[in-house]
């Protein structure tokens, strides 16, 4: 039996390898503050399980886009993580996770639960994930009908938006954008227009609602 851990917190690291080691699992921590090197040393060591932290510090970021490729190579990836947000767990699952372990529980509870994971026991019942993926696509499918209107804004009127919602007057961003007051005033039209909203600030409280952000510029 073989365990690869990606874990940034080294204390907790050095406390299940030496636990596991114990119990003749055979432990192995992979560490480096690069992603690309971080995925290319673990994979030499596949397959396995591998339990993998989803808050991998600063540098690193979060786990998302590496539990796939980590699937790929031939890992059972279990995620070990404080992580308490069943969309982002989700999310996880859908990526290749096989099973989610909560930081939380006692540390006898840790190792047990690795240990079922180790044996091919299920953390995690095929309804419980079932339920946190329809969960996930229901909230996507929602964002998607909330943000839907601001899809059909052209790529000027976007960053006249964006302006709006810095609190810039029509005039301040006729003359930062070198043009007249009135083709400003005729994006701003469209803008409420293709938002149902009849004034400025009810465009601006609506993309604020929506946690609407401008399309990054090329």
């Amino acid at each position: 039996m073989r365990v690869i851990m990606i874990e940034d917190h080294e204390l907790l690291a050095q406390s299940l390898q030496v636990a596991l080691t114990g119990e003749n699992v055979t432990v192995a921590r992979v560490w480096s503050d690069d992603r690309d090197d971080l995925l290319a040393q673990a994979k030499t060591l596949a397959p396995g399980l591998l339990l993998l932290d989803f808050d991998l510090g600063p540098r690193i970021g979060s786990a998302f886009g590496m539990i796939e490729p980590l699937s790929a190579s031939g890992f059972d990836v279990v995620m070990l993580t404080g992580e308490t947000n069943t969309l982002v767990l989700a999310q996880c699952l859908e990526e290749g996770a096989v099973g989610i372990i909560n930081k939380s529980v006692s540390f006898d509870e840790l190792l047990d639960q690795i240990q079922t994971a180790l044996g091919d026991g299920a953390l995690m019942t095929r309804h419980e994930r079932e339920e946190m993926l329809s969960s996930l696509r229901l909230h996507r499918s929602a964002r998607d009908r909330e943000l839907r209107a601001f899809h059909d804004l052209t790529a000027r009127e976007s960053e006249v938006l964006a302006e709006l919602m810095k609190g810039k007057a029509a005039d301040t961003i006729a003359d930062e954008s070198v043009v007249s007051v009135a083709t400003i005033r005729t994006q701003i039209r469209s803008i409420l227009s293709k938002l149902g909203v009849n004034s400025q600030l009810a465009a601006v409280a609506r993309a604020q609602q929506a946690r609407w952000e401008p399309p990054e510029q090329p």
